[in-house]
């Protein structure tokens, strides 16, 4: 009896795992969380499945260049990677591995439009000023033709133009919370250049998940 009980519960918690990642909420809105800053209450944040923000001054730590991997410099962004240091307060309570990138936006530029399979994602203006769009995942269909992302000069005008989309004007210290599905973009407002770091927290659960998908779209 002892071990179905034990069973059921790690049934429930693995269903409750898996849905929390699949959830999209419904409500296209943002908000500024202004409670305290716990682990605890930040997944929490995290299970209602909309974007946030906060000032996380005491998070942002101070740009080091010369540790940084250089991935791709292109005209519009510099990537790197970052050698990731624990951020317990960001960081999932089950196992995960992390994703740590710097983007240095150039003035007047952007980080292409995006969405992160990760269920825990998060953006950190290091430096700067951006704007950033975010898109709920019901108007996804708009930026895909022939099942690949397409973006344009047509398709960033649409997203500058279209009220549905909100709208968030960031300064250094900003932590942004986005969940997975949503698609965002970034646009550089400051005089020079802009600098944001993103973290991406893959948990057991995504990786599995990225892992029955890529069986499925095989067998298809």
């Amino acid at each position: 009896m002892i071990v179905e009980f034990i069973f059921l519960i790690l049934c429930l918690y693995l269903y409750f795992l898996f849905y929390t990642h699949m959830k999209i909420n419904k409500h296209n809105s943002i908000y500024l969380y202004n409670e305290e800053i716990t682990k605890q209450n930040i997944n929490n944040e995290i299970k209602i499945k909309k974007p946030f923000y906060f000032n996380g001054i005491h998070l942002n730590d101070k740009i080091n260049k010369k540790e940084y991997i250089l991935i791709e410099k292109g005209k519009n962004t510099t990537l790197y990677k970052k050698n990731y240091e624990s951020m317990q307060v960001l960081e999932p309570y089950i196992k995960f591995n992390v994703e740590n990138n710097i983007y240095y936006i150039e003035k007047n530029k952007y980080i292409d439009l995006h969405s992160n399979p990760a269920s825990s994602n998060f953006y950190i203006i290091k430096k700067g000023k951006c704007k950033i769009s975010f898109i709920h995942p019901n108007y996804k269909d708009n930026f895909y033709k022939k099942n690949k992302l397409q973006v344009d000069e047509k398709t960033i005008q649409y997203i500058k133009e279209n009220n549905n989309f909100n709208t968030l004007e960031c300064y250094a210290n900003t932590i942004i919370y986005v969940p997975n599905h949503w698609f965002i973009y970034i646009e550089n407002i400051n005089s020079k250049q802009t600098i944001v770091e993103k973290i991406q927290y893959k948990t057991i659960i995504d990786n599995l998940i990225f892992f029955m998908k890529k069986v499925f779209n095989k067998k298809e």
